[in-house]
């Protein structure tokens, strides 16, 4: 085989729906229901269109006595009978019942972009992981994601280290992912500053 002619196999990109462009911060169940089954009956799916990612106006920023991350049960209710209300990993199984893989979202500061800039909802504080990534990361997997888009707001507003945060949460997926045994794809979102491909 001439060296012009090889196939090398490579990994299709982590492409598909995130809830920010349409919705900002107010983003639910019933929107993502809709987003899921758009993607399949637009055949998107069927062109390679795999991920329904939920962005930031999933949590409210309230933490539990264990300091584990609070659902609004209104937003996220159970969507069949033996589910919890409040409960991710509900939302999760709907849209890997499409074959599709779901994403949520999390900020490497304290509190996330909707804090910072004006938005549809209102600025919600405390929706970053700062201080919980070990817990977060590892609940994120054990609902059942498979991918993390981890914003960069608050790390800009507290002016945190980027290379010193991405390790510490690179650290926390790792962790999670041994725990649990499944994996999370890691996105960095801090808009090309800080070179975060190193």
């Amino acid at each position: 085989v001439k060296e012009s002619e090889r196939q090398v196999p490579v990994t299709p990109p982590p492409t598909g729906w995130s809830s920010w462009n349409s919705f900002s911060n107010t983003v639910d169940s019933a929107v993502i229901m809709q987003q899921t089954k758009a993607l399949v009956a637009s055949g998107m799916q069927k062109a390679g269109d795999r991920f329904i990612n939920i962005d930031e106006g999933w949590w409210l920023g309230d933490r539990d006595k264990d300091v584990s991350i609070v659902v609004d049960p209104k937003q996220w209710p159970a969507l069949k009978a033996g589910e919890q209300s409040g409960d991710m990993s509900n939302i999760v199984r709907y849209v890997h019942s499409f074959g599709l893989k779901a994403g949520i979202y999390t900020d490497a500061g304290e509190s996330g972009c909707s804090f910072y800039g004006p938005d549809i909802g209102p600025p919600r504080p405390h929706t970053g992981s700062e201080g919980h990534y070990d817990q977060d990361f590892l609940q994120f997997a054990k609902w059942g994601f498979d991918y993390v888009k981890v914003d960069w707001c608050g790390g800009h507003g507290e002016n945190l280290d980027p290379p010193v945060q991405y390790a510490a949460i690179a650290h926390a997926i790792e962790r999670a992912e041994r725990i649990t045994g499944h994996s999370l794809f890691f996105s960095i979102c801090n808009w090309g500053n800080n070179s975060p491909w190193t």
